[in-house]
């Protein structure tokens, strides 16, 4: 499937839990974002498993945390060549770097559909 298709499938989709990819998370907090190096978010479409490092970003001032995003929908998802960014209520940024230089694997983000969306159970649909 397509950065089409897996943009379309994430775009509403609601935020149910958010855990670090390993044990230990680095996370740094600082003024107006936090920033993060791997996650794995589970949405009620499918799981998102983040690798490379992402910064959330909120344009309230608010103090920023994971704990912040559960039950937020994604409103908007955009793809560029530096980043993958997802907008949760329009107010709440992800964004995920696909810079070259922070890659600390083989791929970015690895996204997998559930199985009623007719992809194949534990395939990727989307490795960024």
């Amino acid at each position: 499937m397509d950065a089409a298709a897996a943009q379309a499938l994430l775009k509403g989709a609601c935020l149910q839990q958010a855990s670090p990819a390993d044990k230990i998370m680095q996370a740094t907090e600082r003024a107006g974002y936090l920033d993060i190096a791997g996650l794995n978010l589970q949405f009620d479409r499918g799981h998102l498993a983040v690798f490379n490092p992402l910064r959330l970003l909120c344009d309230s001032g608010v103090a920023l945390s994971l704990q912040a995003l559960i039950g937020c929908r994604v409103t908007s998802v955009s793809l560029s060549e530096d980043d993958l960014e997802l907008l949760f209520d329009d107010r709440l940024l992800l964004r995920i770097s696909l810079r070259d230089e922070d890659y600390t694997g083989p791929e970015a983000a690895v996204f997998y559909a559930p199985p009623d969306t007719g992809c194949v159970n534990a395939a990727p649909l989307m490795v960024f």
